[in-house]
């Protein structure tokens, strides 16, 4: 039920779904946010120039980022990062963790460049990227987390494990 560090957006095989936040005396673009599937957290990207809180600011699944434009490109850096896994794989990051993200369209194609710095876990920067394709028909899920452990099983005693015995589960298909 943890969320995925917002690096984990490059990992995943899933949509996302982009959108501005504007001001609304000038109507420039204060922030931009990214958000995917339930078990990511939406990264809101700021654009208005406000620093990186201290390194005791608390950290979260999204982390604290900010971004500015070169040219064609969205370059992003991100802080504040929880620990968590880089792969389903097990392979961990830590708290200490930095991304820089640099977003680029090219008409219809989003092409997504994630560099993770992470001191405590890797010898050398991580790299990945991923192209999305626009789609406007496309609907993203943004509601709350996927994991509301006290209404998943509410018919279950204490101390015990359920399951299912081999071709008696009744959601299989």
């Amino acid at each position: 039920c943890l969320y995925y560090p917002s690096f984990y957006l490059f990992g995943s095989p899933f949509q996302i779904r982009l959108w501005p936040e504007s001001d609304p005396s000038t109507g420039a673009a204060i922030a931009w946010h990214v958000t995917g599937t339930l078990d990511r957290q939406p990264i809101t990207i700021w654009m208005d120039g406000r620093a990186h809180p201290s390194s005791w600011a608390p950290h979260t699944p999204a982390g604290f980022t900010t971004g500015v434009w070169e040219g064609q490109t969205l370059t992003t850096y991100t802080t504040h990062l929880i620990a968590g896994p880089l792969r389903r794989n097990g392979v961990p990051t830590s708290d200490q963790a930095t991304v820089t993200m640099h977003f680029t369209r090219f008409g219809d194609l989003l092409t997504v460049v994630g560099i993770l710095d992470d001191p405590v876990y890797l010898t050398e920067p991580h790299i990945l990227s991923r192209t999305f394709q626009n789609n406007p028909n496309l609907t993203v899920a943004t509601f709350g987390p996927p994991c509301i452990v006290e209404g998943e099983l509410p018919d279950v005693k204490e101390g015990t494990v359920p399951h299912y015995l081999p071709g008696k589960h009744p959601f299989l298909n």
